[in-house]
């Protein structure tokens, strides 16, 4: 496309013929056509006023809003993100004065281009601030403005198919939350997704489904909610196109530790797929019991798994681990001793060593107390004989059954009798 002239006519065009599609792709940063118009409009001896040329050859309602939007395209050729991204603000307002009056659903596709971009650039004006020392806000900022233009989809003025544009701005809004790790604000969003004012949740595009259901599972791990994240993964994972192999990936990056943590070892020909190799060793370690192999796991991994936030929950395969370690452990003691429902803590000890782990009594008794509280083993400590009694029915019961939250140092305070009560898991209260 030549010339910021040719540029605009294309744009009233596309606007006044109701070419959703066409109008948005030419306000896209990314399809780079107004870009590179407003780029030319600059080069060294140029005279074009792009102000004035937007005010002459574009007719209300869009001439306000294309003088801001060239503004923004001028400076982010510039790379100037922070005035590409103060005006692209100002455009994206007055579109939604336009998406708001417009009774027709073609409005729809141009405002999803817009409130990607305005996120986009929210990020790469944070940047920018970042290089020269200041606190950044833009990002924060655009959170804030995408939820304006959430309220007004979600009144749907005009025609309530344009309400189909709420789950996409709920999506951008959780990318925004997650980065900003301001994760408590996602909450009211996923009220608002259930409130009966939101189209039914399967009339939303597939790919809009499948972002939202990822998000909410990622919240759910992070809220140790295992069993609704195992939910809201999964129906991702089996709703995501075969052919998008990375949201694939990113998907199971949270639901392999979910399904681990409930005892469901994934086939390491499956990890090789999805590019996981890192969770293989993981996996032989939860089958074979070696903490050995998880700590050294944990420890080469704990950068990457930090950064993708998988880390605490894969530490709470100790507890999967340890218990894996411990029926064999009795599995050897029952075929020499008289006692087999009797473990000496000595020999635990023994097994706890031989894999590396190093604890006195005392520690390995805190160890079988956390995993006796939260059901991964049946039986009770007798301190005084320093053993284990486990019961003579189902002493290792399934991962399904077991309580995944960790009080381990409350249980523990109570058990030396540093405390007297009682811990209501379901309520999630100590009770004294």
């Amino acid at each position: 496309m030549a010339g910021l002239g040719a540029y605009l006519q294309e744009v009233s065009r596309a606007y006044f013929a109701q070419k959703g599609d066409a109008f948005g792709q030419l306000l896209s940063f990314e399809k780079s056509q107004g870009v590179m118009a407003c780029g030319e409009a600059l080069r060294p001896g140029s005279r074009v006023d792009i102000v004035q040329m937007c005010e002459r050859q574009l007719q209300n309602p869009i001439d306000e809003m294309m003088t801001s939007h060239c503004k923004a395209m001028t400076a982010y050729s510039q790379q100037n993100y922070l005035t590409a991204y103060d005006s692209l603000v100002t455009s994206t307002m007055a579109y939604l004065k336009i998406f708001k009056a417009a009774e027709s659903p073609w409005v729809i596709e141009p405002l999803y281009v817009m409130i990607r971009d305005l996120r986009v650039m929210a990020e790469l004006a944070d940047v920018e601030l970042k290089k020269q020392g200041k606190n950044t806000s833009k990002l924060s900022d655009a959170g804030s403005q995408l939820m304006r233009c959430f309220r007004e989809s979600l009144a749907g003025a005009g025609h309530k198919a344009k309400k189909i544009v709420t789950l996409f701005i709920v999506n951008q809004l959780f990318k925004i939350y997650f980065k900003l790790n301001t994760l408590h604000l996602c909450k009211n969003l996923i009220k608002a997704v259930n409130s009966p004012q939101v189209l039914g949740f399967e009339n939303f595009p597939v790919s809009q489904r499948v972002t939202y259901k990822f998000f909410v599972g990622r919240l759910s791990v992070f809220n140790d909610e295992y069993d609704q994240a195992d939910v809201d993964l999964t129906y991702a994972l089996k709703h995501c196109t075969k052919k998008n192999t990375k949201n694939k990936r990113a998907i199971l990056l949270y639901l392999v530790p979910v399904r681990l943590l409930r005892g469901s070892l994934p086939k390491p020909a499956l990890l090789t797929k999805h590019n996981l190799p890192n969770y293989i060793p993981l996996v032989q370690a939860m089958r074979t019991g070696n903490i050995r192999l998880l700590n050294e796991t944990l420890q080469a991994e704990q950068e990457e798994l930090i950064r993708t936030g998988t880390y605490i929950i894969l530490e709470k395969l100790k507890a999967s681990v340890y218990r894996t370690l411990f029926k064999k452990i009795h599995a050897i003691h029952k075929t020499t001793s008289a006692k087999p429902s009797q473990v000496p803590l000595g020999l635990i000890q023994t097994g706890l060593a031989a894999m590396g782990v190093v604890m006195d009594l005392d520690e390995v008794e805190c160890v079988l107390v956390n995993l006796i509280y939260r059901k991964y083993i049946k039986g009770y400590i007798s301190h005084k004989a320093r053993v284990l009694v486990l019961s003579k029915q189902d002493a290792f019961p399934s991962l399904s059954a077991v309580f995944l939250s960790d009080p381990a140092y409350l249980v523990n305070l109570i058990y030396r009798k540093y405390i007297k009560g009682y811990i209501s898991h379901k309520a999630r209260v100590l009770v004294l």
